[in-house]
């Protein structure tokens, strides 16, 4: 059990669910409180990854930096810039709006990576994603429709399923990254179901 944890792409997902549950939490306490929370986290993740990229000149740390979400590789952009570029695009839309999403993000796409990793045989089109990743994605729907209506979000259940199920078609789009699409997209179509 403990050897699961020392994969460094399970902790980085394991994080992804803790930041879902908290921010559930702080949308339970104030939506203000959660707004400004994002503000906080979006510009220290791009600020770190800013400085990160201009002072650090060591590729090898570089990569052990970049280790569990980049497999190894610096690239010019990150998923955690992505995501820091996301929040700050989904800001506008509000609390209400974005809430699902970033669950969706903190769950589905975490329970996707786990089963899509471990179980998946069938590769869905030319993408590296498997149906068994794809129908886990989906299947988070367990997942972020309580934990949402819990936090009070005022998205209908079938709303919650058809944002999780667009979610998953916009993960298979493997040139934009994940950690932004999810976010967009999903607010999006969150703030046209209203």
């Amino acid at each position: 059990m403990l050897k699961y944890f020392e994969n460094p792409e399970v902790n980085r997902k394991l994080l992804h669910i803790t930041f879902g549950l908290c921010l559930a939490a702080s949308f339970k306490v104030s939506k203000d409180f959660t707004n400004i929370l994002l503000v906080i986290l979006a510009v220290c993740i791009l600020g770190f990854d800013l400085v990160c990229k201009k002072f650090i000149t060591d590729i090898n740390f570089k990569n052990k930096l970049y280790r569990a979400s980049e497999l190894n590789k610096v690239r010019k952009t990150t998923g955690a810039t992505w995501f820091g570029i996301g929040i700050l695009c989904i800001l506008p839309f509000g609390c209400d709006v974005y809430l699902v999403p970033m669950l969706i993000l903190a769950f589905c796409d975490s329970l996707s990576s786990f089963v899509g990793r471990r179980y998946g045989k069938n590769k869905l089109f030319s993408t590296s994603r498997s149906l068994e990743g794809f129908l886990a994605f989906i299947s988070g729907f367990i997942f972020v429709a309580p934990v949402a209506l819990f936090a009070g979000c005022f998205a209908s259940l079938f709303a919650i399923f058809l944002c999780v199920f667009f979610c998953a078609i916009c993960e298979l789009w493997e040139s934009v990254d994940d950690n932004f699409s999810i976010l967009l997209g999903g607010s999006i179509l969150i703030y046209l179901l209203q």
